[in-house]
Order: C-alpha cells, then structure tokens, then sequence
C-alpha cells in the first residue's frame, strides 16, 4: 500500500509532547496474515523508518506506532488481533525502556534541575499514583503539568509512560498491555513519592 507521506507529517507534527521531547519515532509496517511474510520480516518487530533527533544517552528513543488509519486496509481496522500485531511490540519495548530507569535517580535529575513535579494517572491530570493520602493529590494540575513541559526529562517520562496514539483504537486490552500499565504505574508510584518527600524535606527545613 503506498503511503500518502504529507498525511504522515500531518499527523507526526499535530502531536505537540512528540515534539517537545526531541525523540526518535519508530514507524512499524501495517498487518499481514501471511506467515511467509512475517517470516522474512525484520525480527525486531520494527519497520525501518525511523527519524532519529537529538537524544541524551540517558533517554532512548520511544517506541510508537504508526497511525492507523494511513497503514491498514478498511477491513482490518475493527481486528483487534491486527491492532496488537503492532501494538505489542511497542509495549515490549517500552516495559524493557522503564524497567531499565530508576525512579530515584530520574527524579535527583529533574530535582537538581529545578523541577518540582509528579507524573500524573494522564497528561494534564490531577491525580497522582502513591500520593492518594497526601495534600498533593487532585491539585496544581495546570502548574505539575506546566514544569513537565518544561521540562526534557520530565516530557519524556511522561511520553513514554502513555498509551500509544493507536491504543485508542482497541475495543480489549491485550497481556502485553496489561503488563505495561502494571510497569508503569509501580514506575509512577515509586517517582511521585520519592519527589514527595524531598518536597516535604525542602519544606520542613525551610519553614
């Protein structure tokens, strides 16, 4: 299927956090039901089209999708199978990406830079995973979301603990996937908390 590369482009530069981040996307092929041909593809899971951009070694390149509307055929797009085919891999990847990171150290970073946020359940949300009981939760969403802006860590976190742009597309969750929400929200616990007691530490020594 020839792909129209202008409405790529369209949809790449309408996702504002993908580009704040300065990172890689990974473009994956659309769907084939023929084992011949899974066979001779790349055994990454992967297509070879990837746009590479400035990135620290401590923040490899996010994994995402390719949008599908532009890369499957009318007929495939209610198949949940054909959508995992392409979303899994995807999620492997990035379970393996936030298992590698240490919330403690990912949080010295963004601290020694200025940074005073949590990652919130969603984007420009306002609740916060492991801070249920605490003062913080349900408030200052605009401002938490303002310094993860400002932020290039912080934005790639973000980014790389949400849902791909084609899981929305999904009627069912599959394992892999539920293994990825599992991964992320013990990553989100442990970062919220430990930002929340070096917040309260600065506090109580600087009444």
């Amino acid at each position: 299927m020839k792909l129209d590369w202008f409405q790529v482009w369209k949809f790449v530069t309408g996702k504002k956090v993908i580009l704040r981040l300065l990172v890689g996307i990974v473009f994956i092929g659309g769907c084939s039901t023929d084992s011949t041909s899974k066979k001779r593809r790349d055994t990454s899971g992967f297509g070879a089209i990837v746009i590479i951009t400035s990135a620290v070694v401590a923040t490899p390149i996010i994994p995402f999708t390719m949008p599908y509307g532009i890369i499957a055929d009318a007929k495939d797009r209610k198949s949940d199978n054909c959508l995992y085919e392409k979303l899994d891999p995807v999620y492997e990847k990035r379970i393996a990406m936030v298992k590698a990171r240490s919330p403690k150290a990912d949080v010295e970073e963004v601290w020694n830079q200025g940074a005073r946020a949590f990652l919130p359940f969603d984007p420009n949300g306002k609740y916060y995973l492991g801070l249920e009981s605490t003062e913080y939760n349900l408030k200052n969403g605009e401002e938490n979301q303002r310094q993860i802006n400002e932020n290039k860590l912080l934005t790639y976190l973000q980014t790389l603990l949400t849902d791909d742009p084609l899981q929305k597309q999904a009627k069912a969750f599959s394992k892999k996937f539920g293994e990825f929400t599992n991964v992320r929200a013990e990553y989100r616990k442990s970062f919220n908390r430990e930002m929340y007691q070096r917040i309260k530490g600065e506090a109580e020594s600087n009444p």
